[in-house]
């Protein structure tokens, strides 16, 4: 089982929750300012990668409010 940096205990997740925490993890991200397939390719990449067996790490497309460009492309450190 692989594992990912932890960057920060955050919170309880709140009452009645057998002991969970919002936790912040560690994630590399790029974002399509170069080239905007940046994004796309690397998302397309990730998903063959994870299709064929490859070890990708988790990933996902990711909106951050309030910036420009709208979508970056991350995965788990």
């Amino acid at each position: 089982m692989p594992t990912f940096s932890l960057s920060k205990v955050v919170k309880k997740v709140g009452d009645g929750v057998c002991d969970s925490y919002y936790l912040e993890v560690s994630a590399v991200g790029k974002q399509a300012t170069m080239s905007r397939w940046v994004v796309a390719n690397e998302y397309i990449c990730a998903q063959l990668g994870i299709y064929i067996g490859l070890p990708i790490p988790p990933c996902a497309l990711f909106e951050p409010k309030g910036t420009a460009p709208t979508v970056w492309f991350g995965s788990l450190n």
